[in-house]
């Protein structure tokens, strides 16, 4: 028997079925190139604070990275970028106690927290009235009378003074120069701009503490006919009144908030969905913001799913851009859904073919411009408006409910979707543009309580407070490979058994002089190994080799379902295997930290030495 190529898990399929290469157990490792390659060692552990800039010190359920700041919450938080950096450079929105903030690590570090998104409008009307001459040093001087003069200088000239009819309207301002919905508007008044008459406006309304400053408009009159509103003047929220003096020629741009109205309460995710538009929903309903305005919401713009709840939804870019810039996936309790338009307000909501319900909130990731998610019916793939299925070929039902979809957290790196629950955790390669890697489906003993992955950040996983970024180790997992069953046609047994690993070598003796020496060394000085190299400068150029994590291999066979052997083996030398009993099932494990290229094992020495050269995965 010899094994020179290692494929993944098919767990639907029996043992002794198996397709060639496949495994029973395929643990830790990438079978890379068809070899047993460990997986790198996490690395770098760092802490973690919260959104309010205090060490976080619970189970971390969510993690971000906003630039060097890690930020963790104790439960499920949707978090993403904030494309309008209103708080500086990595400014992030998010969704907690049923509302959108905005957070950064400028506000982090400050201790400020949080600020929330948007402000509502002004309830009341603005009060006005006229203060006569209030203003009359910035009276307007009057028109001289001539051919092409109309009628305020005839007014003027009968001595009666020509009057502006205005009405008034209010705004507030976030810290965050966040502009809400206006006020209802005054009642019309008469000013008479020549005698140097002012209005005088207070707002009677209690602003909001989100509120920073209050800003005035006017309307006035344009050429059509039709009435618009134009700048006065913004004023701090302390200051309770404001005399309007500004002449008609110094007003400011139009209004352009009428309806942005602030993000609904209640609300329970954000999504940012192309052209840097933001969607947030709560229940079935779902509501997309002006660009670049995460606190704006036409209420015009608001869609709703029938009899459905919204569990995710997930922004992703197109492939090619074309003339949908508005694209994202809906995750619901029944049939997935998808949002497309040019524009926000021409997006449309689409129904997808089949039901599909997504499980978890947290048990999704886009990939590649699709979305990946678990649903009760296995592992869902969404791309344009299309469904397709993950792993049939791996998993039915049953095995699928054995991973537990509804406890999955799931992230999307380096060409490989990487699953982590409780109890089990798995990656398998989804990339449609990498094909590097085979579609190997392999397990990992790591099960974090979070993950998050970006394009400039590598896969990093919590474990209660503290975060490890993959490969930021030294050395490798232990990766753990058993074959699948080999059924003889007659009671057999080997003999003898050989692992070929890559790297591995006979030492000389002046390298096993050495590390015997170096060993008793770090025994000795177990804060300062270093320095060995600094006494014995001879021996720098073996430092790599002699501080390098010890290679590790063992071997376990088991014979119609009995281990009779279980133990650590030499590499690329054959070793003896007892011959405790003949069988029919036979399966062969390997436990390594070092890759593996071959399993070889037959029924004598001779055999093993000299039979099976350029045979893969022969019996």
């Amino acid at each position: 028997m010899r094994l020179t190529t290692f494929d993944g898990l098919y767990p639907k399929i029996d043992g002794q079925d198996l397709p060639a290469k496949a495994a029973l157990v395929a643990e830790n490792c990438d079978l890379y190139s068809g070899r047993i390659d460990p997986h790198p060692a996490l690395g770098g552990a760092e802490s973690l604070v919260d959104v309010h800039g205090a060490l976080f010190t619970g189970t971390a359920i969510t993690i971000y990275r906003a630039g060097s700041t890690w930020v963790a919450w104790d439960h499920h938080v949707f978090v993403v970028p904030d494309e309008t950096k209103r708080g500086g450079e990595d400014t992030f929105l998010f969704v907690d106690d049923g509302r959108l903030w905005r957070s950064s690590p400028r506000f982090i570090k400050d201790g400020a927290g949080p600020v929330p998104i948007g402000v509502g409008a002004p309830a009341l009307p603005p009060q006005a009235a006229v203060s006569s001459g209030l203003c009359a040093a910035l009276a307007f001087p009057s028109l001289p009378c001539g051919p092409d003069t109309g009628s305020s200088c005839a007014a003027v000239s009968d001595g009666r003074s020509p009057k502006e009819v205005r009405a008034y309207l209010m705004t507030y301002i976030t810290g965050c120069d966040e502009e809400s919905a206006p006020s209802p508007p005054t009642p019309a008044i008469e000013v008479d701009v020549n005698a140097g008459d002012g209005v005088l406006l207070v707002d009677p309304n209690l602003p909001p503490p989100e509120a920073a400053k209050r800003r005035w408009y006017r309307s006035v009159v344009d050429a059509k006919g039709s009435a618009v509103w134009l700048f006065v003047a913004e004023i701090d929220i302390s200051v309770l009144a404001y005399t309007d003096c500004v002449p008609a020629l110094a007003l400011g741009e139009a209004m352009r908030v009428e309806d942005h109205l602030p993000p609904p309460e209640c609300l329970e995710g954000v999504a940012l969905l192309g052209n840097t538009s933001v969607v947030v929903w709560a229940g079935n309903s779902f509501w997309i913001s002006e660009p670049r305005l995460p606190h704006a919401y036409p209420p015009q713009w608001k869609q709703s799913i029938p009899q459905r709840k919204i569990v995710f939804i997930a922004g992703v870019t197109p492939s090619t851009e074309g003339e949908t810039t508005y694209l994202g996936y809906i995750g619901t309790t029944g049939r997935p859904y998808y949002v497309a338009g040019a524009l926000p307000e021409s997006a449309r909501v689409s129904e997808m073919a089949y039901d599909c319900p997504a499980v978890s909130a947290r048990a999704w990731t886009a990939v590649e411009g699709a979305v990946v998610y678990a649903s009760t019916h296995g592992l869902v793939q969404t791309q344009q408006g299309q469904l397709g299925r993950l792993l049939d070929a791996q998993v039915t039902d049953i095995e699928w409910a054995k991973l537990a979809p509804h406890d999955m957290h799931m992230a999307a790196w380096n060409g490989r979707l990487w699953v982590f629950g409780p109890q089990v955790s798995w990656v398998i390669p989804v990339s449609r543009i990498r094909q590097d890697r085979a579609a190997a489906m392999t397990t990992l003993t790591l099960h974090p309580t979070a993950c998050f992955a970006g394009a400039e950040v590598p896969l990093t996983l919590a474990d209660g407070a503290v975060i490890r970024q993959w490969g930021a180790g030294t050395g490798r997992m232990r990766a753990r490979w058993r074959s699948e069953r080999f059924t003889m046609p007659g009671t057999w047994w080997p003999a003898a058994m050989k692992v070929v690993v890559e790297g591995a070598y006979r030492k000389t003796r002046a390298e096993r002089d050495a590390e015997q020496e170096y060993a008793a060394w770090a025994a000795n000085h177990p804060r300062h190994p270093e320095a060995f190299f600094d006494l014995r400068p001879e021996l720098a150029r073996l430092k790599p080799g002699l501080t390098a994590q010890p290679p590790y291999l063992r071997v376990k066979i088991i014979a119609d379902g009995v281990t009779v052997m279980d133990r650590p083996v030499p590499a690329n030398v054959p070793f003896r295997v007892p011959r405790y009993r003949r069988g029919i099932d036979w399966e062969f494990e390997v436990t390594s930290n070092v890759p593996v290229i071959e399993l070889h094992a037959d029924v004598t020495i001779q055999d093993l030495t000299q039979l099976g050269m350029g045979v893969s995965n022969s019996v």
